[in-house]
């Protein structure tokens, strides 16, 4: 069978699992026909160990390279079905198997290291911590003085790490980097269109790469200083796009060039050849509209236009803090007296499109009505955290106590929120979701327990 053969055959399976684990009708990962369609992306997902490439310490291949972006992606997602799937249930003696063992992706469209964009230029190097300070200052002033059931139980919108996330988000140069906890977002991100560019001497120039770690490997890159996980839930309406991407954030303390290559070390790559600027190979099943389709629940209304929204480049955040930032950066580059606070924050509250955000309208509401406000956004939140760390069983669904955990630790208001209002409105399902993170909340109790006691 010819190259185009076999690259055609493994775009064919790739197309098949999406129909059937991400369409319209889907159903359990265990469901006869996504098992069938999981054994063909099995067939089509051919990586092999880059030549010379980095090993760890166990000599097991760090660098791994696929003949076709759709041989990539069959590999990638055969793994992410594969840790979500278990044939038996889940049980405490059994943690040890399955805690944290998630998998985490990076795309990117050239074969860098992992970078964050505030190290890539002298100005951004320069002004970072300004550009999100300025962001943050910005975001504050539109923030009522008292507390607003709605948006309190989220992430402070006014602290310095909140301020980075949304302007990560819109594209402000930051010190962090994006994840996900879906290996099709970081596919559609390597298939964007780009320049050709890799690094000096890099053996596969002319290559997309995709970037994965476990996420229990990442809590303990985080244990021993390594990195920063940034977990925390901000307001769907701010970061709309953020939820529908399954992303989260990771920064390093030092903010080193060194010290992300030591990250970057410690992630697999599974590299594809690609053309530029746009790849030829992909196909509409991972445009931005069709990968928002995949990934929203297919029975919830909130999601049911997404797809045109999608296509209409227009998302229900608000498009103040996307122009703030946009003038904020421009200021600073304008600039040649450098960054000043004062005027780039007089150039944001000039930008197009600013104006009030949509959580003034929510003061004075009464507390029964704010619960029904809030169960779509709730439920938004929730459904995340389902998609990032469910692992399914043939009698049901758990979650993956690290992920969970990680999640209600960095979110404890939002989490007692909703064990409070699942008690007296009704958010479609929450209560369901509620049980499932108490029940993760446990075998994580007992995890730690039985670690305890095996290290003393």
């Amino acid at each position: 069978m010819s190259n185009s053969s076999h690259e055609e055959s493994a775009q064919k399976a790739v197309e098949y699992f999406l129909r059937t684990a991400f369409g319209e009708q889907r159903q359990s990962l265990w469901n006869a026909r996504t098992l069938e369609a999981l054994g063909y992306i099995s067939q089509a997902a051919h990586v092999e160990p880059l030549v010379g490439g980095r090993r760890n310490a166990n000599g097991h291949p760090m660098d791994w390279v696929a003949p076709s972006f759709w041989h990539a992606a069959a590999a990638l997602l055969e793994a992410w079905a594969r840790t979500r799937l278990r044939e038996e249930s889940l049980t405490p003696e059994s943690a040890n198997q399955y805690f944290g063992a998630h998998w985490v992706f990076r795309g990117q469209a050239n074969p860098w290291p992992i970078l964050p964009s505030a190290l890539r230029t002298q100005l951004y190097r320069q002004h970072n911590h300004n550009f999100v300070e300025a962001l943050r200052s910005y975001v504050a002033t539109h923030l009522p003085e008292e507390e607003i059931a709605g948006l309190s139980e989220y992430a402070n919108l006014s602290h310095f790490s909140n301020a980075a996330a949304m302007g990560q988000h819109y594209g402000l140069p930051t010190h962090w980097v994006d994840f996900t906890f879906h290996p099709l977002v970081a596919l559609h991100f390597a298939s964007l269109d780009a320049n050709a560019a890799a690094p000096a001497n890099h053996p596969l120039p002319g290559h997309g790469v995709i970037y994965r770690t476990r996420f229990g490997k990442l809590q303990r890159m985080q244990d021993v200083g390594l990195i920063d996980l940034h977990l925390e839930l901000l307001p769907p309406w701010v970061m709309k796009r953020w939820y529908q991407q399954s992303g989260f954030h990771v920064s390093c303390p030092d903010e080193s060039e060194d010290q992300w290559k030591s990250f970057t070390d410690e992630c697999e790559a599974i590299h594809f050849p690609r053309h530029y600027p746009k790849l030829s190979q992909k196909a509409h099943v991972l445009d931005e509209a069709s990968i928002a389709g995949a990934l929203a629940p297919p029975d919830d209304p909130f999601y049911a236009v997404q797809t045109k929204i999608v296509l209409h480049r227009w998302y229900p955040s608000e498009p103040f803090i996307e122009d703030a930032i946009a003038a904020i950066v421009g200021c600073c580059a304008k600039d040649p007296r450098g960054f000043n606070a004062d005027r780039a924050l007089h150039a944001a509250r000039k930008a197009k499109r600013v104006g009030s955000p949509w959580m003034n309208s929510m003061i004075g509401v009464p507390r029964t009505r704010i619960g029904m406000i809030m169960a779509d956004p709730m439920r938004i939140a929730m459904h995340y955290l389902f998609e990032a760390s469910s692992v399914h069983t043939p009698v049901g669904v758990h979650l993956d106590p690290a992920i969970a955990i990680a999640f209600g630790s960095q979110n404890r208001r939002l989490f007692d929120t909703l064990a409070d209002l699942s008690q007296s409105v009704d958010l479609f399902g929450l209560p369901l979701m509620c049980d499932l993170v108490a029940e993760a909340a446990d075998r994580w109790n007992d995890w730690v327990d039985r670690r305890s006691t095996t290290n003393c």
